[in-house]
C-alpha cells in the first residue's frame, strides 16, 4: 500500500477492510498555526449543515471533493465536528492502490463516513468512483455522495480552493458548502441516463460547479469596460446615430451622453461590501429587531432553482427601507449571492448611494416620461443583466406602501422583462415573489405624515444622522416569506407571455405576495384591537378574539410566524404582545387601579398604526369578511358578494377578484356553524371600506350634483370632504387618508361614477339603477346629509 504526498503521513491501518488514513491532527508547524489562528470560524453554511443533518446517521456518507489536500481534509473534518457530524474516517483516493476487491463492513458505526477524490476538473480520472461502486452493494445501510465545494472567499476573483496559504491569505473567511447528493443505492431515480463511472463523476462536477455559481455569482465586469461594451452593442450604436441626425449635435457628444447615462445606472459589485455590511449588520440588526425569521425552505427553493441555471427575479413587497438590506442579508448568510438590485435614484445621495452601488444595487429613474435616450439605455442595461447568472431584485410596487396594503404595481420593469422573453433575449424567466412583514416599521412616523397629505421628504445624510436614536428602540419582529415562483417563457415549464398580459401577471403576482404575508401575533392583536370602538380598550376581550381569527387562518393556506405555527399557546402569545405594545407605549394604563383588570387607553394616533399591521391580513380576510357581511344583511346568492369583493380589488388591494371569488364559498360554509357575532368580527374587517364607499355616494348625489366638471384637486377637496363628516371621522379615523381618496377615485371610475374626459377633468354621473340598488344593500340605509351646498 503506497502513501500520496497529498496524505498525512500520521498513520495508515484498515478498518473492516478498507483503507483508512487517521487525521486526528496536521502534519507541520504552520498547518497547525494556522488552522488555530485563522480558521476557527470556518463551517459549512446553513443550508449544507441542514443537509448534512438530514443524512446523518440513515447513511453512510462520502464527500466527493474536486481537489483535496491534507490542510482541507483536516478543516472539514473541523467543519463537522462544529456541526456535531461525525467526522471522516477513510478515503478512497486516485492512484491509491487497494488490495483485492474491498470486503464489505461488518456493521459499520453510523460514523462512518469519507471521502472520495475526483482529481482534477479536466481529467477522466473515475478510479475512485469505480472503487467505490465496488464496495456499495455489500452494505447494509444506503450510501450516498455528497459533493463539497470548499472555497477560500466569496469574492469570485478569488482563489477556488481553500489552501493553507489561501486560509492565511484571507483571513479565514473560506466556508464549505454542498451540492445536489447521490443516492447510490437507487441511481436509476437520481440519473436520467444509464449511469456509469463516468457519469457519475460529471453529475458530481456540475453539481459543486453550480454551487460555486449560486455562492459568488457573476464575475463582475470594470466599469469602464462595461461601458465601453455596451455602448458598442447595435441598439445603442442606433440610438446615438438617430440622436445626433434629430437633435443635430455632434455623435461625440451624444455618446458621453450615452456614457453619462450607464455611468449613472450601473451597479459596480465589490465583495468587500456585503461583507462590511454583514459586519455592520450583526452589530445593529438584532439591535433593532427582536427576531429575524427567513423562510429556509423558500430559500433552498431559490438555490435549487439558480442551481438550475434559471434567470431568477426577486419580487419583494416594499414596506420599509429594511426590505432590500434584510432580504440581501439574508441570502448572503444562506450562501446566495446578493441580488442586484433595481433601486430608485432617491437612494443615490452620497454616501449611501456609494455603498448601495458597490453592494449590488443598480439605479432607476421614477418616470421615464419624455426621456426615450434614458429608456433605451437603461433596457439595454437591464437585458444585459439578464444574461449573468446572479438574481435581480425588482420592487414592483415602485415606492413604499405607506397604509399596509399592497400598492398598484408599476408596470415599466417588467414590460421590460416581458419583451426581453418575447424577443427571445433570454428563453424564460423565474419570477419569485417574496414577503417581507414587520411588527413595526421604522419610519411609521413619517408614513403617518405622508398619509395626512404632506409631501415626501428628499433622502438625506442629515436625515440618517438625525434618526440614529431609531437604533436604541426595538421594533419587534421580521418574517420573510418566498412565495411560490412564476415562471414566463416558452422553454420547460415556462408560461408563454405577451407585453398585453402584464397587467394580469402583475395582478398574479400581487396575489401571490399578499397571499404569502406570514401572519403574526401583532397583526391578529391590531385586528382585535381596531374591532373595539374608541381609545378605552378591555385587553380581557382580545385573546377570544385572536383565537377566533387564528382558528379560520388555520382552515387556509397561509404562512404563520414561528409563534403561530404548530399548537400556539395563545396566552403566552398574547401576554408577550401586549407587554410589547406596553414597551413601545402603544399603551398606557388607564389608572393605577386598572392594571389588574387590564383596561388601557390608546393614543390617537396610535390606531392608524396598529392599521398598518392589521392590513397585512387584507388578502386572506377579504373572502371570509365578505360572507360575514353577506350574513348580517342576510344576502342569498352569490351576485351581490361577487360584486363587493368587485368593488375591493383591484382598486383598493391590487390583485384579480377571480382569485379571491373561490374562497367566498369554503369561506360562508365556515360561517355556517358560527355564531352571528363571528360574523360580525369578520366583517368588521371591509364594513368601514364599504360604509365610505356609500357615503361619499351620496355626498355626490346630494352636495355635487351629476354633469358638473371636476378637475383633479376638486375632485379630492370633494372627497376630502365627505370623509370628514362626523360619523365617517369619529368611526374610522384611521381610514381617512390619501391612500383612501385614490381608492374611492378608483372604485368610482371603474363602475361609471366617475367619468374622466380627455382633458383630465371627471364629471359625476349617476350609477345604473342596478349598481345603485347593491350599494344600498351593502349596510343600513343612512340618512342624506343635505348640510352641503351644491357647489357652484
Amino acid at each position: 500500500m503506497t502513501s500520496r504526498s497529498n496524505q498525512f503521513p500520521v498513520s495508515s491501518t484498515w478498518f473492516h477492510g478498507l483503507p483508512i488514513w487517521t487525521t486526528d491532527r496536521p502534519a507541520g508547524l504552520i498547518d497547525r498555526i494556522c488552522l488555530r489562528t485563522r480558521a476557527s470560524g470556518i463551517g459549512f453554511l446553513p443550508h449544507a449543515e441542514r443537509a448534512l443533518h438530514r443524512v446523518a446517521g440513515k447513511y453512510l456518507i462520502i464527500y466527493a471533493f474536486i481537489r483535496s489536500i491534507p490542510f482541507t481534509i483536516e478543516l472539514l473534518n473541523r467543519a463537522l465536528r462544529r456541526s456535531h457530524l461525525p467526522p471522516c474516517r477513510f478515503q478512497v483516493a486516485a492512484g491509491k492502490t487497494v488490495p483485492e476487491p474491498i470486503r464489505s463492513l461488518a456493521d459499520p458505526p453510523p460514523d462512518c463516513s469519507g471521502y472520495i477524490l475526483l482529481g482534477d476538473t479536466f481529467s477522466g480520472e473515475i478510479a475512485p468512483i469505480e472503487i467505490l461502486l465496488d464496495w456499495v452493494p455489500a452494505q447494509t445501510r444506503p450510501v450516498v455522495v455528497i459533493p463539497i465545494l470548499n472555497l477560500a472567499a466569496r469574492d469570485p476573483f478569488r482563489v477556488r480552493f481553500n489552501t493553507c496559504w489561501n486560509t492565511f491569505r484571507f483571513g479565514g473567511r473560506g466556508l464549505f458548502s454542498c451540492g445536489n447528493p447521490v443516492d447510490l443505492n437507487h441511481l436509476e431515480s437520481t440519473v436520467r441516463k444509464p449511469w456509469n463511472p463516468a457519469h457519475i463523476r460529471r453529475q458530481l462536477l456540475r453539481s459543486i460547479l453550480r454551487e460555486h455559481r449560486v455562492i459568488t455569482g457573476n464575475i463582475p465586469e470594470p466599469r469602464r469596460q462595461l461601458i465601453r461594451r455596451l455602448v458598442q452593442s447595435d441598439d445603442l450604436q442606433n440610438l446615438i446615430r438617430t440622436t445626433s441626425l434629430t437633435m443635430k449635435t455632434p455623435p461625440g457628444k451624444t455618446k458621453r451622453s450615452v456614457e453619462s447615462l450607464i455611468r449613472e445606472i450601473a451597479t459596480d459589485y465589490r465583495d468587500f461590501f456585503p461583507r462590511l455590511w454583514r459586519i455592520v449588520l450583526d452589530r445593529y440588526l438584532f439591535r433593532l429587531y427582536d427576531s429575524i425569521e427567513f423562510d429556509e425552505s423558500g430559500l433552498e427553493r431559490l438555490r435549487s432553482t439558480i442551481r438550475q441555471n434559471k434567470k431568477c427575479i426577486l419580487i419583494p413587497t416594499h414596506r420599509s427601507h429594511m426590505d432590500y438590506i434584510t432580504l440581501s442579508f439574508g441570502c448572503y448568510q444562506e450562501g446566495i449571492a446578493p441580488p442586484l438590485i433595481a433601486a430608485g435614484k432617491n437612494l443615490a445621495f452620497w454616501p449611501m448611494g456609494f455603498i448601495f452601488r458597490h453592494t449590488g444595487a443598480f439605479f432607476i429613474r421614477r418616470s421615464f416620461k419624455g426621456m426615450e435616450m434614458y429608456a433605451r439605455v437603461f433596457r439595454r442595461y437591464v437585458l444585459d443583466l439578464l444574461q449573468k447568472p446572479q438574481p435581480i431584485e425588482v420592487f414592483l410596487e415602485g415606492g413604499r406602501s405607506r397604509s399596509g396594503r399592497l400598492r398598484h404595481p408599476k408596470l415599466g420593469f417588467l414590460r421590460i422583462l416581458l419583451d426581453a422573453v418575447q424577443e427571445r433575449h433570454i428563453s424564460n424567466l423565474t419570477l419569485v415573489p417574496i414577503s417581507i412583514n414587520y411588527d413595526r416599521i421604522l419610519e411609521e412616523d413619517s408614513y403617518l405624515k405622508e398619509l395626512s397629505g404632506q409631501p415626501k421628504s428628499t433622502e438625506r445624510l442629515t436625515d440618517m444622522v438625525r434618526n440614529l436614536h431609531l437604533l436604541n428602540r426595538k421594533q419587534g419582529g421580521i418574517y420573510i416569506t418566498v412565495g411560490d415562483p412564476l415562471v414566463l417563457g416558452s422553454g420547460t415549464g415556462g408560461t408563454e407571455c405577451g407585453v398585453e398580459d402584464r397587467e394580469e401577471i402583475a395582478h398574479e403576482l400581487m396575489y401571490r405576495l399578499g397571499a404569502n404575508l406570514a401572519v403574526s401575533p401583532m397583526a391578529l392583536m391590531s385586528t382585535s384591537i381596531l374591532r373595539l370602538p374608541g381609545t378605552s380598550i378591555d385587553a380581557a376581550s382580545i385573546p377570544e378574539t385572536m383565537s377566533e381569527l387564528l382558528k379560520y387562518l388555520k382552515t387556509q393556506s397561509c404562512a404563520f410566524t414561528g409563534d403561530l405555527s404548530d399548537n400556539p399557546e395563545l396566552d403566552r402569545i398574547f401576554r408577550r404582545t401586549l407587554d410589547f405594545l406596553i414597551r413601545i407605549q402603544y399603551f398606557e394604563p388607564e389608572s393605577q387601579l386598572d392594571s389588574e383588570s387590564r383596561r388601557f387607553r390608546l393614543r390617537p394616533e396610535v390606531r392608524k398604526k396598529l392599521d398598518y399591521s392589521r392590513n397585512s391580513l387584507a388578502i386572506h380576510m377579504i373572502p371570509v369578511a365578505v360572507a360575514g357581511l353577506a350574513e348580517i344583511e342576510s344576502i342569498s346568492g352569490t351576485e351581490l358578494p361577487e360584486f363587493i369583493v368587485g368593488l375591493l380589488c383591484p382598486h383598493m388591494h391590487p390583485v384579480n377578484p377571480d382569485r379571491l371569488v373561490p374562497a367566498l364559498r369554503s369561506a360562508r360554509e365556515y360561517l355556517k356553524a358560527k355564531p352571528r357575532d363571528t360574523a360580525t368580527l369578520f366583517a368588521s374587517f371591509i364594513l368601514p371600506e364599504i360604509k365610505i364607499i356609500k357615503r361619499v355616494y351620496r355626498y355626490f348625489k346630494h352636495s355635487v350634483g351629476p354633469g358638473l366638471k371636476l378637475d383633479s384637486i376638486r375632485l379630492k377637496t370633494h372627497i376630502e370632504k365627505a370623509l370628514t363628516l362626523p360619523d365617517i371621522e369619529k368611526d374610522y379615523p384611521e381610514r381617512f387618508n390619501i391612500e383612501t381618496i385614490e381608492f374611492i377615485r378608483r372604485c368610482f371610475q371603474a363602475h361609471h361614477i366617475l367619468f374622466r374626459e380627455s382633458s383630465g377633468r371627471f364629471s359625476f354621473l349617476p350609477a345604473q339603477p342596478d349598481i345603485w340598488e347593491r350599494f344600498e344593500v351593502l349596510v343600513p340605509d343612512e340618512p342624506a346629509d343635505p348640510s352641503e351646498p351644491p357647489p357652484t
